[in-house]
């Protein structure tokens, strides 16, 4: 399908569900209520499908996926059905002087057609919370789900085609087409959950019709650990939180400040929680920026990873040398090559038994297809490999392939070893 016909059918959607909202036929309490209880009814019928999507997108456990997921969604599709109808009703409000003899009142009232754009690490919880609470409030929406996470993609389209009418609430699938087309949509309302550049580019483009949004980004998630701290059950949590969902949560712990009376004693807590002989596994780091000359960094044998921060024109050329000399790469976003470039340099990183970070390909290779690929190699789990945002991961095999343990991101997955050296 070409982008003209991406663009049409978008506009063509987006001008239907503004016609069907303008018929007030989402406003009545007792109709938004009834839409609740048939989307809730038919997740319930759904379960198996929707947690073996889940599965097969991010090797995710039925139990993870319900706890992290499917259960927290139907404790909200309950709440509110429960609530719309109290939140609904006229507020007294106190009438200013000016307008003496009058009465005054608060009236919640639905935008119009709400845009829902969604990520791959949490697709329910993250696609169908603010969905529902649209719902409940009266408006239209379009669905937008990760393209990286297909099959779930695939069934919360089944799912709300089951419930909705396409005029009412829809889901339209694929990738940076389909986002950019939206995007270029007049909506009344927009709810992104993702990176901050996304949301950078939707808040840019809501501005041209003046369209509120919410955006709710990533970020870093720093742990403080002082003295009166339970060092064991601090440890317990730091580690249940860092591996939940393979690391791919928004307010994971990404570093920590420790007092240092009781830094040592967190670290060995730490290494029986992780159950990893971490002194043996710590990987040394370079900056490019650090050395005087990139050939100069690709002679030192000390560096077993090279970070590269900023992308640019060459980094095609200079992840391909990194993997030659046996480095792995840590990318801090994904950068414009060409699909070839990322082909050699994934046989380079088989052959040489490195990785490559997943941002780097996520516009050219699959990312279960890379993981599936670096599994096979046997890269994932050698004490070369490893990514990080702030501190060291290393990838553990075991913790990708087991299914109760969660694994299938690239990123983040595993343990995460805290860098204390610096403190």
């Amino acid at each position: 399908m070409s982008n003209a016909t991406h663009v049409a059918k978008i506009e063509e959607t987006v001008a239907r569900q503004r016609a069907f909202f303008q018929t007030g036929a989402t406003r009545p309490v007792a109709v938004r209520v009834a839409a609740l209880k048939r989307l809730k009814k038919e997740i319930q019928a759904r379960e198996q499908i929707l947690l073996d999507a889940l599965q097969a997108d991010l090797h995710k456990s039925h139990f993870e996926g319900y706890m992290c997921e499917l259960g927290l969604n139907l404790d909200e599709l309950g709440y509110l059905a429960r609530h719309v109808a109290e939140w609904s009703r006229p507020r007294r409000r106190p009438t200013p002087l000016a307008q003496f003899k009058s009465k005054s009142y608060e009236l919640a009232e639905p935008y119009g057609v709400v845009l829902v754009m969604s990520p791959w690490n949490y697709p329910y919880l993250l696609s169908l919370d603010p969905l529902f609470g649209a719902v409940a409030a009266g408006n239209c929406v379009v669905l937008k789900p990760s393209a990286y996470a297909p099959n779930t993609s695939r069934a919360m389209a089944e799912l709300i085609a089951a419930v909705f009418n396409p005029d009412w609430v829809t889901v339209i699938e694929g990738g940076r087409e389909q986002n950019a087309a939206l995007l270029e949509q007049r909506f009344d309302y927009i709810f992104f959950t993702g990176s901050v550049d996304v949301g950078k580019m939707v808040m840019e483009k809501a501005s041209r019709h003046l369209t509120p949004v919410t955006l709710e980004l990533g970020g870093k998630s720093p742990v403080i650990v002082d003295r009166t701290a339970n060092i064991p059950l601090t440890a317990k949590r730091l580690a249940f939180g860092k591996l939940l969902n393979a690391g791919q949560t928004c307010v994971a712990p990404d570093y920590c400040l420790v007092d240092r009376k009781v830094r040592d004693e967190l670290v060995e807590e730490l290494k029986k929680q992780f159950g990893l002989d971490i002194e043996k596994r710590k990987i040394a780091m370079a900056d490019i920026k650090a050395y005087g000359s990139y050939e100069e960094l690709l002679r030192d044998d000390g560096v077993d990873l090279v970070y590269i921060a900023t992308p640019h024109s060459h980094h095609g050329e200079q992840i391909e040398q990194c993997v030659t000399h046996g480095k792995a790469v840590l990318c801090e976003k994904a950068f414009t090559a060409t699909a070839a470039q990322a082909e050699r340099a994934l046989a380079l990183a088989k052959e040489k038994g490195v990785l490559v970070t997943e941002a780097i390909w996520t516009r050219y290779v699959p990312m279960r297809r890379m993981l599936d690929e670096l599994l096979a190699s046997g890269a994932i789990g050698t004490p070369r490999v490893l990514t990080a945002n702030l501190g060291y991961t290393i990838y553990d095999k075991e913790r990708i392939r087991r299914p109760e343990l969660a694994g299938g991101a690239l990123l983040d997955v595993g343990v995460y070893v805290l860098n204390f050296a610096a403190m």
